[in-house]
């Protein structure tokens, strides 16, 4: 089995001028917990997950910029807009590890691991063709399962 096989071809994705707000609102209205940036050519720029957006625990490198929004510095609306209206190209991971669709599970489960990512956009061409979460990682591991099952 291979990236192809599991990925999701419908990819809801956002552009470098996209804005946090917006951002975080796609993310909640469609439960999904990242999305990749891409140029208007389909080439993935980075991606944009909710570690991104509100920081990670253990990060000490760079302040999520929610953060600002309590800062004492921040106590005008004017200050507030302008956090929200970060973008994209702000606030993304880059470079986006991406992976080929004939790429086989197993790497991409090692890959996914080793670097302790949720989710590998899939490129055809340097363009994006589809992307792996680590749910659909979870629905391949059981459907031999189910199938099995359905058999019995």
């Amino acid at each position: 089995m291979n990236a192809a096989e599991i990925m999701t071809k419908e990819v809801l994705t956002v552009g470098p001028d996209t804005s946090v707000g917006e951002i975080a609102s796609l993310l909640l209205d469609n439960a999904i917990t990242g999305v990749p940036v891409v140029d208007d050519a389909g080439r993935v720029l980075g991606i944009v997950s909710e570690s991104d957006l509100i920081g990670e625990a253990s990060s000490n490198t760079r302040r999520a910029w929610w953060l600002r929004l309590f800062a004492e510095r921040a106590e005008t609306l004017e200050e507030i807009a302008a956090a929200r209206d970060m973008k994209a190209r702000d606030v993304m991971t880059r470079p986006a590890v991406t992976v080929g669709e004939h790429t086989p599970l197993a790497i991409l489960a090692a890959l996914m691991r080793r670097r302790r990512i949720n989710r590998v956009p899939v490129l055809r061409d340097g363009r994006l063709v589809g992307i792996v979460s680590r749910a659909d990682l979870l629905y391949a591991i059981t459907r031999p399962l189910e199938a099995a099952s359905e058999l019995s």
